[in-house]
């Protein structure tokens, strides 16, 4: 006999319905703006074609190991996730960008599910509350990008909400809870310390009751867990070093000293801000550490409440030991940071703020209706569940009109690529070998993958050279002895050297600044030429016309010269693209 449809998975789908919204107005208004990915998007999209010729074993080449062992985040699931809904929609970057967002939708109804099974109706409205917040403070723009550190974010909003079902006795949630968090870890390895610890302690919850038949969901959860590591674990044993060798060695001898603990501490209060990022999209790295400081202080009280009544409300109480597992790993694994502490590596925190105010919230709200009469708060419940669905309709809404205005990502670099990509194809060989490389101080190659990428989608044999192998993968490495000719894509003061190669001919050259901006990024540059030599880092003067990402990435760097450097990098500089033949393109 078949099962009814209860009326609150009703409301369940109703309300992940509501809140992808967002994402299918995204979807709708970005059909008509062509988008040319470049830089580590190119790369997202080069690894997502590569499904099924070359699977790819590894996740997204990172800022990890040497120039000669350079390694990648730790697996491939999220591109191998992407590729249906990409292979739906025609391969072309809007299937791209609207399997991100599908992707995005998907981590929202997780989320969402998840705290049906464990608190109903209430703890789902609250889930999407918690949800529609994120999405406004990560912000549409962000997630339509297919970048590795913002593929997790509302993955990670299911992994917690999933610990937390797992905590409160859901045991047949461990699969599930297995299966997302695989999912961040394998996106960024950042992600490591926050899903672990969710891991460890709803491990420990599970066993500890001693119930009999806890170990079966446990052990299936294990084999999905096995099943999606195998990519990694066969690059490990086919490759001599394998990534996950790579990644172990580099976080066992960092290059750098970590921020340590204390700074570590400060900076999560900054962005346990309560009305901070997640709601703002403002990451507010610089900010006080007071607002922070104040929700830790109201969620320990609220949290050492929930303990003593945790007989009355199981649910909230294990709530509060997910955000106490969240807190403490967010606090370990922020310390151990080390090298410029950039926004994007720890927009996730967001997550852990928005589940400790609504941990909070949700206390003073059972405290509020135990003060009073049962019949009295079984009167309010209405009101407040109405109050919730009002707010989640606002902020939709909301989020939906901004999303009919979204732009598409690095939109400036976008137009760019259109303005190269069309006169190099017409001018080249089909039946050549070209092998792309780069000259870049602003973007680290971003339109050099670019063009491999498009000269890709048009039917042309197309690499980088080896070094390139892990970010363009090892089948789009083309070395000089194999190819005919070399397609230089120059960016900055160095096109004239470039220019006067043997051989060289120049194909397409633009400059996307207005002569407003060139004025403009002369004062910066000039500026940041006499900042860095006051601050005694003359030593990388020549970085600001050889590479502005190594000044950023410098701890040493003031912030004054990292503000000016910021527009620099937006604005962009003239690129050209030059053919030479494969033996005069060395230097």
């Amino acid at each position: 006999m078949r099962r009814a449809f209860r009326p609150s998975a009703l409301r369940a789908v109703g309300l992940a319905a509501l809140v992808a919204a967002p994402f299918v107005v995204t979807a709708v208004a970005l059909r008509g703006r062509h988008w040319w990915p470049t830089g580590d998007l190119a790369q997202a999209e080069m690894r997502v074609r590569s499904l099924w010729s070359h699977p790819p074993l590894i996740g997204a080449a990172g800022r990890i190991g040497t120039i000669a062992e350079r390694g990648s985040h730790p697996g491939p699931l999220a591109y191998w996730a992407l590729w249906p809904v990409y292979r739906l929609f025609g391969a072309t970057p809007w299937a791209l960008e609207t399997s991100v967002l599908t992707l995005h939708a998907l981590g929202a109804a997780a989320t969402i599910a998840a705290a049906r099974r464990v608190a109903g109706w209430v703890g789902m409205l609250g889930a999407t509350l918690v949800v529609v917040g994120l999405i406004h403070g990560f912000g549409i723009a962000t997630l339509i990008e297919p970048w590795n550190p913002f593929l997790p974010l509302l993955w990670f909003a299911a992994t917690t909400a999933l610990a937390w079902a797992v905590i409160a006795g859901d045991r047949q949630m461990w699969p599930a809870l297995v299966a997302t968090a695989t999912f961040c870890v394998q996106c960024h390895v950042g992600y490591l310390a926050p899903v672990g610890a969710l891991g460890v302690v709803a491990l420990a919850f599970t066993v500890w009751p001693r119930r009999a038949g806890w170990w079966r969901p446990v052990t299936v959860a294990a084999g999905v867990g096995v099943v999606l590591w195998i990519p990694p674990i066969v690059d490990q044993a086919v490759h001599h070093p394998g990534n996950l060798h790579i990644l172990l060695d580099y976080f066992r001898h960092p290059p750098e000293a970590a921020i340590g603990p204390v700074t570590g501490l400060a900076d999560v209060l900054r962005l346990l801000n309560p009305l901070g990022g997640w709601l703002t999209s403002r990451a507010g790295l610089h900010t006080s550490v007071m607002p922070g400081l104040a929700l830790l202080v109201v969620w320990a009280v609220a949290a050492a409440l929930s303990w003593l009544r945790r007989a009355r409300h199981p649910e909230l109480f294990a709530l509060h030991v997910t955000v106490l597992a969240a807190v403490v790993s967010t606090w370990l694994a922020v310390s151990r940071i080390f090298g410029q502490l950039f926004a994007y590596l720890v927009m996730w925190v967001w997550v852990v703020t928005a589940t400790m105010v609504a941990a909070t919230v949700a206390t003073a709200i059972a405290l509020v209706a135990e003060a009073r009469l049962p019949a009295r708060a079984e009167q309010l419940r209405p009101a407040l569940v109405g109050s919730g669905v009002v707010v989640v309709v606002v902020a939709v809404t909301t989020s939906s009109w901004s999303a009919a205005f979204v732009r598409p990502p690095y939109e400036p670099y976008s137009r760019q690529m259109a303005t190269l990509v069309p006169p190099v194809v017409r001018q080249l060989d089909r039946s050549g070998r070209y092998q792309v490389t780069f000259d870049d101080p602003i973007s680290l190659g971003g339109d050099a993958y670019g063009l491999i990428l498009e000269l890709e989608r048009r039917g042309f044999t197309a690499g980088a050279p080896p070094i390139q192998r892990v970010a363009v993968e090892a089948h789009r490495v083309l070395r000089r002895s194999q190819a005919t000719a070399v397609l230089a894509v120059v960016s900055g003061p160095r096109i004239a050297t470039w220019k006067a190669k043997p051989g060289a001919r120049l194909l397409v050259q633009v400059d996307p600044r207005s002569s407003a901006q060139r004025r403009r990024y002369a004062r910066l540059r000039a500026r940041a030429i006499v900042e860095l030599r006051a601050a005694g880092l003359a030593r990388l003067v020549p970085q600001v016309d050889q590479s502005l990402w190594a000044i950023a990435n410098d701890v040493h760097v003031p912030r004054s010269v990292i503000a000016a450097i910021g527009p620099m990098i937006a604005m962009g500089l003239p690129t050209a693209v030059l053919e030479l033949p494969a033996d005069a393109a060395q230097g």
